[in-house]
């Protein structure tokens, strides 16, 4: 049987290396940051979803702790076909009653990264992470506690 060459005819230029990290890319070194400070009791996944005509994303940070059998969303990136801007808002499990929502615009990365540093040194974000890791080392298997 002869083998079919497909002819590529791609623009050579079309792919490159991207000028600044996404809201994405961003999301996630932080959730492999937060696993590292943790030893992966308690670490942050990403999750995409996108509307039917494939023009406006939203990026859901989760907070995952694996011993506990956890995952809940924890904050949400919003923007359109281009990354930014891009809106940031926590979700329910952040979120005190009776208070308005945390929301944040930022039209670039390091905007971004100064929003979620906030954010992450909110005392009330700062509790829900130690609760959760706590919860996790408790369950922990022997082998991992104490870590």
């Amino acid at each position: 049987m002869p083998t079919t060459l497909v002819t590529d005819l791609w623009p050579t230029d079309l792919f490159g290396a991207p000028s600044t990290p996404t809201p994405v890319a961003v999301l996630r070194q932080q959730g492999e940051a937060l696993g590292a400070r943790t030893h992966n009791f308690v670490l942050g996944e990403v999750d995409t979803e996108s509307n039917p005509q494939g023009t406006v994303f939203t990026h859901k940070l989760m907070l995952v702790a694996p011993f506990l059998r956890y995952r809940k969303p924890m904050l949400y990136v919003h923007h359109d076909l281009q990354p930014f801007p891009a809106e940031v808002y926590e979700g329910e499990l952040t979120r005190p009653q009776n208070q308005e929502q945390w929301r944040q615009t930022v039209s670039n990365e390091q905007e971004l990264q100064d929003r979620l540093r906030e954010f992450f040194n909110e005392p009330r974000v700062k509790e829900v992470l130690r609760t959760v890791f706590n919860l996790s080392n408790d369950v922990a298997p022997v082998e991992n506690a104490g870590m």
